[in-house]
């Protein structure tokens, strides 16, 4: 037996790795924020916290990032170093579809995030507004809580929009599942995602994905959903009549959603990590 660390997060978990390393090596797992250039509100921290950054990954036996879009990001900051990817799961036993899903009417959207400025809420409401002029009739719901709330209920009042827009607030974890299973489309717009927990959760329980690129994405989308190529209301309301106006295209992507969440099971992850602990126990005898 030998002993490591796993920190999740490279700050501030694996400074204490860091702080440590001559006793335990440690194991990193970037999730997002942790890496710089992510989080455009942390662009100072970033700067000030950099010298600091490269002494803690260097010092790591294995650094991993959980998409390969986020790996490239922390590239960018250390090209020297190897970063692996071991990706995020999802638990299918728990997220799964209704039989025979079929669009409702009007179309409801569910959207799964904090509402802060990285998520670009503000977009997804503007994209209900130009689904109007497309003659849709859409729902978008979002489940979340977040500083920005006051400001995005503003919008839907100045846009006209506040009866098709419904803030859930935070749902319990527990009930989240059938939240999905009650919508027809998963929809997100982030600037950044290290993987979307929501998007593999929305596509476990057989919701097709209309999606911004950002991290994570070309991992998971393949036939079960639409990456809009610029980051714009109007196309982001043309994926989703693309999508929503074809049933058949509608029924195909919203199984082959079911079929790409197999793919990323926790149990793989875990796999996955195990091997990763043995290769920096055998290194370190």
């Amino acid at each position: 037996n030998y002993d490591l660390v796993h920190a999740f997060f490279g700050f501030p978990t694996a400074y204490l790795c860091y702080k440590s390393a001559k006793v335990l090596p440690y194991i990193i797992s970037l999730r997002g924020s942790d890496v710089p250039g992510y989080n455009v509100r942390l662009g100072v921290d970033y700067k000030l916290l950099s010298p600091l950054f490269r002494r803690i990954w260097k010092n790591a036996a294995v650094i991993v990032a959980n998409s390969t879009g986020l790996a490239e990001l922390a590239r960018k900051f250390m090209p020297d170093l190897n970063i692996g990817v071991i990706n995020n799961g999802v638990y299918t036993d728990v997220f799964f579809p209704e039989p025979a899903k079929k669009l409702t009417q009007p179309i409801k959207l569910l959207t799964v995030c904090r509402l802060i400025s990285r998520k670009r809420i503000d977009m997804l409401i503007k994209a209900v507004v130009c689904t109007r002029k497309l003659g849709m009739t859409v729902q978008l719901n979002i489940a979340g809580e977040g500083n920005l709330l006051a400001e995005l209920t503003r919008l839907t009042k100045e846009l006209n929009v506040g009866e098709q827009v419904n803030f859930m607030g935070r749902i319990p974890a527990e009930n989240m599942p059938q939240i999905y299973r009650d919508n027809d489309i998963f929809i997100m717009s982030s600037a950044h995602e290290g993987m979307s927990n929501a998007m593999l959760e929305a596509m476990a329980t057989g919701l097709p994905i209309i999606t911004t690129r950002c991290e994570g994405v070309e991992e998971l989308i393949n036939d079960n959903g639409i990456i809009v190529q610029r980051d714009e209301a109007e196309l982001i309301a043309g994926a989703i009549k693309e999508l929503a106006g074809d049933t058949d295209r509608y029924t195909q992507t919203a199984a082959a959603a079911g079929r790409q969440a197999e793919k990323f099971t926790w149990s793989s992850a875990a796999g996955k990590y195990l091997r990763c602990y043995r290769q920096v126990c055998e290194k370190n005898k």
